[in-house]
């Protein structure tokens, strides 16, 4: 080959392969920038919800801390009052054996053969009465020892989970110390810290709109690529070149456009789910919904706050369509909120919009609920009861929201409570245990059973109530106030559960709700 002819060959392959460079380069950076712009991003998020997690542990802290001073005085107390009590009991104890010692002596008396004059008879009525004062006097002193000692043991109980509870909020408040102390953010001055990171996110974000506008201008040069590849297949032929370095050169053009072809993939994607999301709102007649241009830049605003993929969130906004929620609920908070549910507790964001799509029609919450609703959720799953056993159990627990007359956050946030109590106690299927709470709500408003079950207590004073003078359930503080009531029942424990069982029945599940 001529040095003419290689010198043509190489200008030809420096002049196909220039624009390829570039174009490589060029995305390169931008892909780059993106990244570390998305990495910024992230981090400044990380920071911010470690602000707002210390701020909310420290209060929550404060007042764990006040309600445990107070378990503390009231254990205090009811340990005076119990040791104050004994002393009592002892006097009345030695009373009682003097009465049994008089009326046994003067009964024996009278079986030997004492003559029952006017006034022998006198003494022994006495002794009958005072015996029977003296036992009345000792069975009332038991149970006020009874009920002290189940104080002390339900208060006791309850200090040693709040000190759990703090503990465990300690540690949380220093691994926040810690990672904020790491990101060079005092703990001292957290409101500004706070304003600035909120300035920084901002700016971030706008950098990172920016980023991704300039990447969408990748797909104009892809196009360009294509022609370059026929213009150098012309140039090789009009050259004579041979074939098979023809096929060289397009391979490594090829290789070039990897990097362009791997950035324009995301947004192929995108657009991909924005046509789904397009077809899940299309009407009867043709149109879409005016509300999707609203719903695809909610998507896009929470692909670039949260991890995840912007067509990840836009796919996330089509299973909630499909799920039945409407545009103006996904835009009142339930995209939002099934987005958090999803980033908190490292569910895909497809199966947190249908798991909250769920959660909503189980509580009947509306879309203005939703942030809040998703937050009690998330902090009961941090105290065990995850989120699946918290939707089976509040789908089986609609009976009891309709006699507390309440739905929603409103609800959730009374309810969910008892979900976590009986998850806690080893319940571990939410459905049983919503269940077995709902029967017990209304096993209190069968007249018939409590009638019998008041006949049983009728003899030790004791009267349950569970309705209000309306003849409505008359809450859960009340269910509560009548349950504690049984405590005068002491330990009797065959009359305790004679009562559960007639009214609340003898399934085990009931049983351990009320237990």
């Amino acid at each position: 080959m001529s040095d003419t002819r290689l010198r043509l060959i190489l200008e030809l392959r420096d002049r196909v392969l220039a624009p390829l460079r570039g174009i490589q380069s060029g995305s390169k950076d931008a892909a780059a920038a993106l990244k570390s712009t998305r990495d910024q991003l992230r981090d400044l998020e990380k920071a911010q919800q470690d602000i707002d997690g210390l701020r909310k542990t420290r209060v929550q802290l404060r007042g764990q801390q006040r309600d445990l001073q107070d378990l503390q005085t009231k254990l205090a107390g009811s340990n005076a009052s119990l040791v104050e009590h004994r002393e009592r009991h002892k006097n009345i104890a030695a009373s009682l054996k003097t009465a049994r010692e008089s009326h046994s002596r003067l009964t024996k008396a009278l079986q030997d053969g004492a003559t029952a004059t006017p006034e022998f008879s006198r003494q022994l009525e006495m002794a009958r009465i005072r015996l029977l004062s003296s036992q009345t006097a000792y069975e009332r002193s038991n149970s006020t020892l009874s009920k002290y000692r189940t104080q002390i043991k339900t208060t006791e109980a309850g200090i040693a989970q709040l000190s759990g509870k703090i503990d465990n909020g300690k540690e949380r408040l220093q691994g926040y110390q810690q990672r904020l102390e790491r990101a060079g953010i005092s703990t001292e001055k957290l409101g500004q810290q706070s304003r600035n990171q909120k300035t920084q996110i901002e700016a971030a974000t706008a950098a990172m709109e920016r980023q991704k506008q300039a990447l969408a201008g990748l797909k104009a040069q892809q196009d360009k690529l294509a022609a370059l590849k026929a213009n150098h297949a012309k140039s090789m032929m009009h050259a004579g070149m041979a074939v098979g370095l023809g096929v060289g050169m397009v391979a490594e053009g090829r290789t070039l456009a990897k990097p362009v072809q791997a950035t324009l993939g995301a947004f192929s994607q995108q657009e991909d789910a924005s046509t789904q999301l397009r077809a899940a709102m299309m009407q009867s007649d043709g149109s879409v919904q005016a509300e999707f241009a609203q719903i695809d830049a909610l998507a896009k605003r929470l692909g670039d706050r949260l991890p995840g993929t912007t067509a990840d969130f836009i796919e996330m906004m089509t299973v909630l369509r499909k799920e039945g929620i409407s545009a103006q609920a996904i835009l009142g908070g339930t995209g939002e909120a099934a987005a958090l549910l999803g980033v908190q507790l490292k569910m895909p964001v497809t199966g947190a919009a249908a798991f909250a799509a769920k959660m909503q029609d189980a509580t009947q919450a509306t879309e203005g609920e939703m942030l809040g609703l998703m937050d009690v959720l998330q902090k009961n799953a941090y105290l065990g009861a995850d989120q699946n056993y918290q939707l089976a159990g509040i789908t089986k627990m609609a009976g009891a929201m309709s006699l507390i007359r309440q739905k929603g956050q409103e609800a959730y946030k009374t309810l969910s409570p008892l979900l976590v109590m009986m998850n806690q106690a080893g319940m571990t299927d939410g459905g049983s245990a919503g269940n077995a709470i709902d029967k017990v709500f209304a096993a209190g408003l069968d007249s018939k059973k409590l009638k019998k079950t008041n006949d049983m207590l009728a003899k030790r004073g004791i009267k349950l109530n569970f309705a209000d003078k309306q003849g409505k359930f008359a809450g859960i503080e009340n269910l509560f106030a009548q349950l504690d009531k049984l405590k005068a029942l002491g330990e009797n424990d065959i009359l305790k559960n004679e009562v559960l069982s007639e009214l609340f029945g003898t399934d085990a599940q009931n049983l351990q709700v009320l237990r």
